[in-house]
């Protein structure tokens, strides 16, 4: 929810920033620049679930969890 939100936000901020291209046609450079710097924002809530803290912690418990269920299995398994 709140990284659709970051990137609905993060459009329009973009969008407003392409705008100001036709105003300022002779710092273009910059604005491109402005707006790939933008774009390419990967951190905080931009950053892949993956990546994020809390998921690595969950992907980790629960991977340990399914090694324990094998061992348990194959010990007191039939």
């Amino acid at each position: 929810m709140i990284r659709s939100e970051a990137e609905k936000l993060k459009f329009a901020v973009i969008k407003s920033t392409e705008s100001l291209k036709k105003e300022f046609n002779d710092q273009s450079a910059e604005i491109d620049a402005t707006i790939e710097k933008i774009g390419n924002i990967r951190s905080g809530v931009f950053q892949p679930m993956s990546e994020q803290p809390v998921m690595r912690t969950l992907l980790l418990i629960l991977g340990f969890a399914g090694i324990l269920a094998e061992e348990f299995l194959m010990i007191f398994g039939q």
